[in-house]
């Protein structure tokens, strides 16, 4: 599918450290882990189909495709995700937006909301991201980014995205960078 090889890795990195931060204390294990990752690897195959409602396009192909050692509701689960990273997850009206049955919408508002988080870490497609480090401690979960690059778009991209995160998790996320000279 032409997809962002480099991109794809990062988001996947920064997706495994957040969920290995949180999984523990909000119900998540061994099988969440390899949802996210699938979905992480497969968030943006929808642009090759098109850039306008790229997620639309993930969902379908994602659904649509045999997928050896994933059974249908861990597809599904794959797909939703990856919708729902980039879409309203919480009160979506969009008469388009795929169906979410209730028995699964706990671990995909979860996935959703941690993918939605790295992938605005590299929003702009360019790594900028050196070295993360990720800190849960009470109710706040700190990301604390170094790097040698200007990370205004993604420092502004996680302040935008954070919300799924904060509500469906329940805690707060702060992201702090460190540029590096």
């Amino acid at each position: 599918y032409l997809y962002d090889k480099r991109h794809v890795q990062q988001v996947e990195r920064l997706a495994m450290l957040i969920f290995d931060k949180i999984a523990k204390n909000y119900g998540m294990g061994d099988r969440e882990r390899m949802l996210l990752r699938a979905a992480c690897l497969l968030h943006d195959i929808g642009k090759f189909v098109s850039m306008r409602s790229h997620s639309k396009h993930t969902y379908q192909l994602i659904r649509s495709t045999d997928i050896i050692g994933f059974s249908d509701e861990d597809k599904l689960i794959i797909a939703l995700t990856a919708y729902y990273h980039a879409n309203t997850l919480i009160n979506n009206t969009n008469p388009d937006a795929p169906p979410l049955d209730k028995k699964l919408t706990p671990v995909v508002a979860k996935l959703a909301a941690i993918l939605r988080l790295a992938d605005a870490l590299d929003s702009s497609h360019r790594q900028k991201i050196n070295k993360i480090s990720v800190h849960l401690q009470n109710d706040e979960l700190s990301i604390i980014c170094n790097t040698t690059n200007d990370c205004s778009f993604e420092e502004w991209s996680f302040e935008h995205r954070r919300n799924l995160f904060e509500e469906v998790i329940g805690i707060k996320s702060t992201i702090k960078i460190r540029r590096q000279v």
